[in-house]
C-alpha cells in the first residue's frame, strides 16, 4: 500500500500516527518479558514491582494560554497493604512528548513498563496531533496529516510550553488522581526528580528543553525556553544539525544527562534528517570529559523511525526493520529504565550498567550498540 492511501485509510479510521506518530495499545503484563541482567545483559526487561494506574484522559486548563490539554497519566501502584512503599514514598516524573500527528497514546509499552518501576509517566497530546485536530473539527486528509508546518515556531513552542505547564500542573495532578494521594493525603510525585522524554518532533521538544540551543526566530525569539526543573533527556529519534538552527555548538551549555536512541534505517520523507544526524546530539555533546553532563547514545542497526514504538506502529505505516522488533523494543527498554534509574533515581548499578557497552550488544545478539563519555 502506498505511503498516501495508508495515511487516507488511518485518519478515515481515526487512528493517529505515521513516520513521528504512534498507535497506542492496551497494556500487556509480559510485553517486555525477559532476563534481568545475565545472559542477554539486559537491563530489568521483566515487569517491575508496581502495578500501573492509568487515567485515559486529563484535561488540564492553562489560563495563561486559554487551552485545554489533554494528558495521559500512569501512575505506579504498590502491590499490596503491605508493601513498605503503600505510605508515603514520593515517585519521579517523566514526560513523554509524542511526534507530528501522535497522541499521549504514543508508546505505550515502553510507558507501562517505565511506571511499573516506579516513575509517574504524563503524556501529553499537542495541538499537531491527528486525533486533536480531527476533535477540533479540521478535516485531516493524506495530504495534510503530517504537515511540517504544524511545526513552524509558534508550534514548536507551544509543544514546550506544554511540557512546562505539565510540571506546573503537579498540584493540580495530585489532586484529581487519587492513585497521587498518600494514605495521610501528600502529594506523590517529587518535584525534584523530573525527566523529559520523547520521540521525533517529541525529541526535539525534549532537546530544546533540556539545553539545546537553537536560533530563536518568529514566535520563539525572546522565549526562556530551557527548562531546569528537568534533570535527564531521553531522545528517541531526535534532531541533529539542519535548517531549524541547530548548529555544531547547539550542546554546549546542556546541563543534564542526555540519552540518545536512534538507528540505522531512522529516515522519514518529512524530514531532512538521517541516521547520521540523529546521532549528533550524542557526537557533539561536551560529556564528562569536557565537563560536561554524561552522554550516551544507543545505535540499533535496522531500527526504523517507529520500530522504537513497537511491531503494531512500524506495521502499520510499512517500515521494514531488519532488526526484530521486539529486540529493538528491548534496547530501548533498557537503556531507559538504566539511564532514568543512574540519572533521575541515582542508581549507582544502573550507572554501572550504562557504561557497560557490551550489556547492549549481548542484548540485541550484536545488532545495536552502546556509547557513553
Amino acid at each position: 500500500m502506498q505511503l498516501r492511501a495508508l495515511i487516507a485509510v488511518l485518519c478515515a479510521a481515526g487512528c493517529v500516527g505515521v513516520a513521528s506518530a504512534q498507535v497506542g495499545r492496551p497494556a500487556t503484563p509480559d510485553a517486555l518479558s525477559g532476563p534481568k541482567l545475565a545472559p542477554d545483559g539486559g537491563y530489568h526487561l521483566e515487569v517491575g514491582p508496581y502495578k500501573v494506574n492509568t487515567t485515559e484522559s486529563l484535561v488540564l486548563h492553562d489560563a495563561k494560554r486559554n487551552k485545554d490539554l489533554t494528558v495521559k497519566v500512569r501512575v505506579p501502584v504498590p502491590t499490596g497493604p503491605g508493601d513498605k512503599n503503600a505510605k508515603n514514598e514520593k515517585f519521579p516524573m517523566v514526560v513523554f512528548s509524542h511526534g507530528l500527528g501522535g497522541s499521549k497514546d504514543g508508546f505505550g509499552e515502553l510507558c507501562d513498563h517505565l511506571c511499573s518501576y516506579g516513575y509517574v509517566v504524563v503524556c501529553p497530546t499537542h495541538a499537531d496531533s491527528i486525533s486533536e485536530r480531527r476533535k477540533k473539527g479540521e478535516k485531516v486528509t493524506a495530504a495534510n496529516a503530517f504537515d511540517i508546518k504544524l511545526m513552524d515556531p509558534e508550534g514548536r513552542l507551544n509543544r514546550m510550553l506544554d511540557c512546562r505547564f505539565i510540571l506546573d500542573s503537579i498540584p493540580t495532578l495530585e489532586e484529581k488522581i487519587p492513585a497521587l494521594k498518600s494514605p495521610g493525603g501528600q502529594g506523590k510525585i517529587d518535584p525534584e526528580r523530573l525527566a523529559m522524554a520523547g520521540h521525533s518532533a517529541g525529541a526535539y521538544t525534549t532537546e530544546v528543553l533540556c539545553g539545546m540551543k537553537i536560533a530563536q526566530v518568529g514566535a520563539l525569539k525572546g522565549q526562556e525556553l530551557v527548562e531546569p526543573r528537568f534533570k535527564a533527556a531521553v531522545v528517541i529519534s531526535g534532531s541533529g544539525t539542519n535548517k531549524l538552527g541547530i548548529t555544531e555548538q547547539a550542546w554546549d551549555d546542556v546541563k543534564v544527562p542526555w540519552l540518545v536512541i536512534t538507528g540505522s534505517k531512522d529516515v522519514v520523507s518529512i524530514s531532512r534528517e538521517t541516521p547520521e544526524s540523529r546521532q549528533e546530539p550524542f557526537k557533539y555533546a561536551r560529556g564528562k570529559a569536557k565537563g560536561g553532563p554524561p552522554a550516551y547514545l544507543v545505535f540499533i542497526e535496522g531500527a526504523t523511525h517507529s520500530s522504537y514504538a513497537g511491531k503494531e506502529t512500524s506495521g502499520l505505516f510499512g517500515e521494514k526493520p531488519t532488526t526484530d522488533v521486539r529486540v529493538i523494543q528491548n534496547c530501548v527498554a533498557s537503556s531507559v529504565l538504566a539511564f532514568l534509574d543512574a540519572h533521575v533515581k541515582g542508581d549507582e548499578k544502573a550507572a554501572a550498567w550504562m557504561e557497560k557497552g557490551e550489556n547492549m550488544g549481548a542484548m540485541s545478539g550484536g545488532k545495536a550498540r552502546m556509547e557513553s563519555k
